[in-house]
């Protein structure tokens, strides 16, 4: 009788550890799977990102090129509000970084002027 009750709780041992090593391998593929969507998510997000950057870096040149003022206007329309902010703030970084360097060509201009004035 010992004996018929042994075999019954090896089956159960046994039926046991397969089933743990099941709910662990699908554990493990589940956090398998979560890690491989963060991923897939990051590097949507990071390609939204440079698609929104390259497009809003596209409506500058094309201002810098002095495109038609109504085909960048119509393109700057075609941008959603994030990538138009974007590109406003590049527009504006530009036209100040162009003033700036007017300005220093400016003042070695006048700087050269009075170390020649000074030297004569």
């Amino acid at each position: 009788v010992a004996e018929r009750l042994e075999l019954p709780k090896v089956v159960v041992d046994r039926a046991r550890d397969l089933l743990d090593d099941g709910v662990r391998q699908v554990s493990d593929l589940i956090s398998e799977l979560e890690q491989q969507r963060d991923e897939a998510r990051m590097a949507a997000e990071e390609l939204a990102e440079q698609r929104a950057l390259g497009e809003s870096h596209a409506i500058s040149v094309a201002e810098r090129l002095e495109l038609p003022k109504v085909v960048v206007d119509r393109a700057r329309d075609l941008l959603d509000d994030g990538v138009r902010q974007v590109s406003d703030l590049i527009s504006e970084l530009e036209q100040q970084r162009d003033e700036a360097r007017m300005a220093a060509e400016e003042l070695a201009e006048q700087r050269a002027l009075g170390e020649s004035h000074a030297i004569s």
